[in-house]
């Protein structure tokens, strides 16, 4: 969905879909915007990243992570 050039497209078919997480990859960019749709890249984890998904109660929460 050309991530790299911005996400309107990713969103746009995330609506489309009916979901409320995208979780996506390839640009090795840690990113994670939290909106009517959340948009997660958890990174690269040749640089350490990563990201957490916790699920609790129905509610989910996202932790972007780097190894230390």
């Amino acid at each position: 969905y050309n991530v790299k050039n911005g996400f309107d497209q990713l969103y746009e078919v995330a609506k489309k879909m009916d979901v409320s997480y995208i979780f996506y990859g390839h640009t090795h960019i840690a990113f994670l915007l939290e909106k009517e749709i959340t948009l997660c890249n958890p990174g690269t984890a040749s640089h350490g990243q990563y990201g957490v998904l916790t699920i609790k109660d129905l509610k989910a929460k996202i932790q972007l992570k780097t190894l230390s």
